[in-house]
C-alpha cells in the first residue's frame, strides 16, 4: 500500500534546482528544491574604482536592458561589496529591484545608471581634452584668437563633461572639437620653426 504526503512549499515561486526524483528516499533536513520568487530580483553591478567613494547604500538606481529601449527599473543599492576586485579594480554593489512583470531573468546583463549631485563645478566637455598619456591639456583661445595649449588637471568625469581642478578659469574660451587638426598644425608650426632656427 503506498502513502502520499503533500508537502507545501514555504513560497510561490519558480523552481530553479531539483535535488530529489521519484521514489527517492529522503531524509529529514535534506534539501528537496530550490523555489525562487522573482518578483522582487538582485542585481549586481560594477562600479568603477573612481566611482566607488560616490556610492552609498540606499541610493537610487535606474536599470535598463539593451534589447527593452526606453523601458528602465528602479531600484536601490542595498549592499557594498567592502573589497576591491583586484583584476578588474571595480567594487561590486547589490540593487533590490522590482519586477512585478517579471520582465527581469536570472544572469541577463543591463547598464545601472547612478545620479549624485557634485554641486557646482568647473567643467569642459571630454571632447576638449587632448591626452598626451601623462598630461592632459587643452586649447585656450587668447584675446586676438590665437590659440595656447594649457595643461590642466582634471577630476570626476560626468557624462559627456570633465571636471576641471586646475589650468583654467571661469570664462576661459577652449577649443572643443577638431583639437587633433589644431595640435597636429601646431606640432609641424614647431618642427618648421626648429628646422628654420637651426640653417
Amino acid at each position: 500500500m503506498e502513502k502520499a504526503l503533500t508537502l507545501a512549499a514555504p513560497a510561490s515561486g519558480y523552481v530553479s534546482e531539483k535535488m530529489v526524483l521519484a521514489g527517492q528516499k529522503i531524509m529529514a533536513g535534506e534539501m528537496l528544491m530550490v523555489v525562487a520568487d522573482l518578483t522582487d530580483v538582485w542585481a549586481e553591478a560594477d562600479l568603477y574604482e573612481s566611482d566607488a567613494a560616490y556610492v552609498k547604500v540606499g541610493m537610487e538606481a535606474d536599470l535598463t536592458l539593451p534589447f527593452l529601449p526606453g523601458k528602465s527599473f528602479k531600484g536601490r543599492i542595498s549592499f557594498l561589496n567592502p573589497f576591491l576586485d583586484a583584476a578588474s579594480r571595480t567594487l561590486k554593489a547589490r540593487l533590490e529591484i522590482a519586477n512585478p512583470d517579471l520582465l527581469l531573468k536570472p544572469e541577463m546583463y543591463g547598464d545601472i545608471t547612478l545620479t549624485f549631485d557634485f554641486g557646482e563645478r568647473l567643467a569642459i566637455p571630454e571632447s576638449a581634452v587632448m591626452r598626451t598619456g601623462e598630461r592632459n591639456y587643452v586649447f585656450v583661445a587668447g584675446s586676438d584668437w590665437s590659440l595656447t595649449p594649457v595643461q590642466i588637471q582634471i577630476g570626476i568625469q560626468s557624462g559627456d563633461d570633465l571636471e576641471v581642478i586646475s589650468g583654467l578659469n571661469r570664462g576661459d574660451q577652449v577649443v572643443t572639437a577638431a583639437n587633433f587638426l589644431v595640435d597636429s598644425e601646431s606640432s609641424l608650426k614647431a618642427a618648421l620653426q626648429a628646422f628654420a632656427e637651426k640653417k
